[in-house]
């Protein structure tokens, strides 16, 4: 997969970070973008670090909040599709 036509995306290399808000930011997505990736970093960030928090990330979510955050990440990902044509293989 060719990345360097993507001025952020040097030598092929993605930035390494465990931050994905971060991340948005430093390839330079859009400001759209970026804030949606924001919205659900928290939740990035609980399930892989469970102990940040004095719960369990299953006891935090209900059916309806999981849908929320499911299709906020579908809307990410069919906005980098569209925006990039990268993700098409």
């Amino acid at each position: 997969m060719e990345l360097s036509g993507y001025p952020p995306l040097k030598k092929n290399k993605l930035p390494k970070t465990h931050l994905i808000d971060d991340l948005a930011r430093e390839i330079g997505l859009s400001e759209e973008l970026t804030d949606l990736i924001n919205e659900l970093t928290i939740d990035y960030t609980f399930s892989r670090y469970p102990d940040i928090s004095n719960s369990v990330p299953f006891e935090e979510y209900n059916e309806k909040i999981a849908d929320e955050k499911v299709k906020k990440a579908e809307k990410i990902f069919r906005k980098l599709k569209k925006e990039y044509k990268l993700l098409e293989i």
